[in-house]
């Protein structure tokens, strides 16, 4: 054989010895990562199929680890087919955890998502990626879920070997998400249909960025109309020049709360007065977010609470001159026949005659008796004891009689209360009124004709004096509607004494028409004295 046929027939020999340590290398190097435990399976090729072969010793540190987890972790090799499911993941598809590995992912997706699933993997294979899938589990029922997907490669590769991925259930995620929606949901709702309270937000600068429409019915603005704008237009301009609006603000973000009241302005300009309550708003941070803004109108209350420190003024100028007027009888009359009784003592102690200290007794006996009517007279003025013996009915019924007498007045009435069992002060009120019209019947209205009606409707009582009298001439001038000169103050004490109970005194008249008087007190005003 010639050197060049020797050459030609050594070169495939070497060639193929080059290849068989390559192929060693390769052996130990693989032999080495499974060893090491870099490795989870092998892919094994044949004639006709390729076939994943996982590698228990190596699977082990991981499969403890993946199978406490909560969320489903699988690999993937380069076709998306699964070489390694934990129990998660088989629990989230319903299927048993053999039946899982060497099985494609596609046959765990429903048809209308394999395609996002598809480009889910294609991307994978070049960085992480995430999506939300809905998967088809073992029983046919579908579960929401969502996939993570990143690629998986060996030391010192640049090329992934499969991809590593973490599926995690969100039906219970979604289901919270709706009640959370749904929650926030009937809360706007709620918000916007409150009626009496304006509640809004603003931004850490005053700015509304809120509306409901108890704020537009309190307010008078619409939401397009006030929107953006600075909640300080709702301040009287009083408050805008000593800059009140931002000191609220100021002490509302540095103490997380502020309540004030205090005149505030509608939109066509009235006022009204305002309980305000104005509450920091901070995130888990603690970074001011803006305000939560809460009105409410409390005009009523206000004038409710300035009309009984007015009424308690004149009820206490009232009783001093009550007590004036007591003591002035009391010297005037009283004082003046317990005088006379002395006088007419000493008088029968110097007597010379029996027929002398008889007629001065006598004289004695008159000035006493007068002196006992007067007394009597006092005592009623301050408390009426016939509302304590018989109740209202009678005391009324014995009033009339005594007025009719007294001023020769014919004076009709009708009592239609069912039961005297009524609280006292109402009782007590009543009276009075009663003594006050009807003095006012005989001191000024002039007839001879007079009525009286005293009844009771559900939880009213109801008084109603009339007269025929020559009415009342209206005052001009500044003075109250309702109040003439023929009313006096005695009347008007006993419509603020009656309003303090909650009922009201009505005076209707003209001229030459008569006047009737008609007083409503709720019962159970009374049984808060």
């Amino acid at each position: 054989m010639t050197r060049r046929k020797k050459r030609a027939a050594a070169r495939p020999r070497r060639t193929t010895l080059e290849e068989l340590r390559t192929r060693l290398l390769v052996a130990e190097d693989t032999l080495r990562a499974i060893r090491a435990g870099e490795v989870d399976a092998l892919v094994v090729g044949k004639a006709k199929e390729e076939r994943v072969v996982t590698l228990a010793g190596a699977e082990l540190p991981y499969k403890v680890m993946f199978d406490q987890m909560f969320e489903g972790a699988v690999t993937l090799d380069p076709d998306c087919v699964i070489a390694y499911g934990n129990r998660r993941f088989a629990d989230i598809v319903r299927t048993p955890l053999p039946r899982v590995v060497g099985v494609p992912l596609t046959r765990f997706v429903s048809t209308a998502d394999r395609a996002a699933l598809d480009a889910l993997c294609r991307e994978a294979v070049r960085r992480s990626t995430r999506g939300e899938l809905s998967f088809r589990a073992g029983d046919g029922s579908r579960v929401a879920v969502s996939v993570s997907l990143a690629p998986l490669r060996l030391k010192r590769s640049t090329n992934p070997i499969g991809l590593i991925g973490l599926i995690a259930d969100m039906t219970e995620r979604n289901r919270a998400a709706e009640l959370l929606r749904e929650s926030e949901e009937r809360f706007r709702l709620m918000l916007e249909n409150v009626r009496d309270y304006a509640i809004f937000m603003l931004d850490p600068g005053g700015h509304i960025v809120s509306w409901n429409r108890g704020a537009q019915r309190l307010k008078g603005y619409r939401a397009d109309e006030i929107l953006g704008q600075h909640f300080s237009r709702f301040y009287p301009a009083e408050d805008i020049e000593r800059a009140k609006p931002a000191h609220e603000l100021v002490i509302a973000a540095a103490e997380g709360r502020l309540e004030d009241e205090g005149w505030r302005v509608r939109k066509n300009g009235a006022r009204f007065w305002a309980n305000v309550v104005i509450t920091a708003l901070r995130d888990q941070t603690g970074t001011l977010r803006g305000f939560a803004k809460v009105t409410r109108d409390v005009t009523e209350r206000k004038r409710a609470e300035e009309l009984r420190a007015r009424l308690t003024r004149q009820l206490m100028v009232a009783q001093d001159a009550e007590r004036r007027r007591i003591a002035r009888e009391l010297h005037d009359e009283t004082g003046q026949a317990l005088t006379g009784l002395l006088v007419g003592l000493r008088t029968i102690e110097r007597s010379q005659t029996i027929e002398e200290a008889v007629e001065m007794a006598q004289q004695l006996r008159g000035v006493a008796a007068q002196s006992l009517v007067d007394v009597r007279r006092l005592a009623r003025g301050l408390h009426p004891s016939i509302l304590d013996d018989l109740g209202l009915s009678a005391a009324v019924t014995r009033y009339v009689e005594e007025f009719a007498q007294l001023h020769r007045i014919v004076v009709s009435l009708e009592v239609g209360l069912d039961s005297d069992r009524l609280p006292l002060l109402v009782q007590t009120t009543v009276y009075r009124v009663l003594q006050e019209a009807l003095t006012n019947v005989a001191k000024h209205a002039g007839g001879r004709n007079a009525s009286v009606r005293l009844a009771r409707e559900k939880a009213t009582v109801e008084l109603r004096v009339q007269d025929d009298g020559t009415g009342i001439k209206r005052r001009k001038g500044p003075r109250r509607a309702g109040l003439s000169h023929r009313q006096g103050l005695g009347l008007e004490g006993m419509r603020e004494r009656v309003a303090l109970l909650g009922g009201s005194v009505r005076v209707e008249s003209e001229p030459g028409a008569g006047t009737t008087v008609t007083a409503r007190i709720p019962v159970e005003s009374g049984a808060l004295g």
